[in-house]
């Protein structure tokens, strides 16, 4: 699944290490789903897949986009920040937008 994005991960890799560190960012888009029968958020998806981004490329990520059905929580943010090594401020919620077919 991952290396289907290889030629993007290492140009990404390639421009934090050309690039002056104040000119890049870094944005990593992942989902947190919900599981309605448990009704709760699961974040490990998300560090599972900050880690191998991490420990593929040494990648350094500057901000995590979570899309997700319900809101995030402060402990929610906390959890991915410390496990994803961002600070809580650089984990910004996208919630899904409601649409009527």
């Amino acid at each position: 699944m991952i290396l289907n994005h290889l030629p993007y991960i290492e140009a990404v890799r390639q421009l934090q290490w050309e690039l002056p560190e104040e000119d890049l960012l870094v944005v990593h888009l992942t989902l947190i789903p919900y599981l309605k029968a448990a009704k709760e958020l699961k974040t490990k998806p998300t560090q599972h897949s900050c880690k191998i981004i991490k420990l593929w490329k040494e990648f350094i990520l500057d901000v995590i986009v979570c899309r997700t059905e319900e809101p995030i929580t402060n402990e929610i943010r906390r959890k991915i920040a410390l496990f994803c090594n961002v600070k809580p401020e650089a984990v910004i919620e996208a919630r899904d937008a409601q649409y009527d077919l």
